[in-house]
């Protein structure tokens, strides 16, 4: 009998005016089991370590799911902070700096 292991991901399509998320689970064939993980059939397929916190896949559909649901909670923190930072940049911006830019250096903004 097969033995497959599951790895969620998502994909954003469409226009400005309508996006499409789609949602996929992916099957990964087991080619067989090491003494230190799993490899999965497939020219280039990823090599699974059995004790790495982090997996590329998991044995249930379950453990991928969680694993997904980490991801992205991982990448909304990412995201806001990167959004946070380019907020402070922009803000920092609306007033000229107190001395004429040199283009080849560093230009610091000390906030008010």
């Amino acid at each position: 009998m097969n033995e497959y292991w599951y790895r969620y991901t998502d994909y954003v399509s469409g226009t400005e005016d309508y996006r499409s998320i789609t949602i996929q689970c992916s099957k990964f064939l087991v080619a067989r089991h090491t003494p230190k993980g799993v490899r999965f059939v497939g020219h280039n397929a990823p090599w699974v370590s059995n004790t790495a916190r982090k997996r590329f896949a998991y044995p249930t559909i379950e453990e991928a799911w969680e694993s997904f649901k980490h991801r992205k909670r991982r990448q909304v923190g990412i995201y806001s902070a990167k959004l946070n930072h380019a907020k402070i940049v922009l803000t920092a911006t609306k007033n000229p700096p107190s001395e004429k830019p040199i283009c080849l250096g560093e230009l610091t903004f000390l906030n008010d």
